[in-house]
């Protein structure tokens, strides 16, 4: 309720929370992928096997990587190196064969590869449904970041005269230096910087501005992907040419 209050004042911001209470039954933790909490992520595990998570580990991972990078990013290494507990004092290894039980209920916990020393995180995950808009940290403070970006170059305009046509409709060149303006600052600050693929402005000339002293804009921003699943084919072959 807070974070979404800060976000009308465009003041946006995410959260991440301590999940002390689990007792080590999976069969007691709540599904949270049907909730709708999709500005706060869920950390139950630690490096020190207390009943607090550690929320300091994720907050500093999140403060050295930008915005559109998940924690769970493997090339930034691992978030711990000997030792990673649940917040029911159980070690991560205690629970490998349910892994994907836990987070498929969207908590995040470390993890161990193959091959790899260290633990990593398991995801960004928020407390909302899969197919949210906003199911990871990740996407959730691009969006913020965009917000801010829009925001801060629209505001310039604000109370400013608009040129209208004989028929009441906003002047083209307007249209044009508004969508040029606030395009630009959201290519130059978050496109080229790799945390967005693309940005769009687009405002409807037929609005009645004299009336309602509104003018509305859609802003269309395209995501970066993530690949969160790997799925590999393998297998002998006679012919190497096909």
């Amino acid at each position: 309720s807070l974070a979404e209050e800060f976000a009308k004042l465009y003041m946006p911001f995410r959260v991440v929370i301590s999940g002390n209470a689990w007792s080590g039954q999976i069969a007691d933790l709540f599904d949270y992928r049907t909730a709708e909490y999709d500005r706060v992520n869920m950390l139950i595990a630690n490096n020190d096997g207390s009943p607090e998570a550690s929320i300091g580990l994720a907050m500093g991972r999140l403060a050295r990587i930008p915005v559109q990078r998940s924690i769970a990013r493997v090339k930034d290494g691992s978030a711990i190196d000997l030792q990673a507990y649940f917040t029911d004092g159980s070690k991560i290894e205690d629970f490998t064969d349910s892994w994907d039980a836990i987070d498929a209920l969207g908590y995040t916990f470390f993890r161990t590869f193959t091959g790899r020393s260290g633990y990593y995180f398991t995801d960004d995950k928020t407390l909302c449904k899969s197919d949210s808009d906003f199911s990871s940290l990740a996407r959730g403070l691009v969006m913020d970041e965009a917000v801010l970006v829009a925001n801060n170059s629209l505001t310039e305009e604000l109370s400013d005269e608009i040129p209208v046509d004989g028929n009441g409709n906003i002047h083209p060149a307007i249209i044009k230096s508004w969508q040029s303006n606030v395009e630009n600052d959201l290519i130059n600050l978050m496109v080229n910087a790799l945390k967005l693929n693309g940005a769009e402005a687009f405002i409807d000339t037929n609005q009645d501005i004299l009336t309602t002293d509104t003018l509305a804009i859609t802003l269309r921003l395209q995501p970066v992907g993530y690949a969160k699943q790997i799925e590999v084919k393998i297998g002998y072959t006679t012919n190497l040419q096909q």
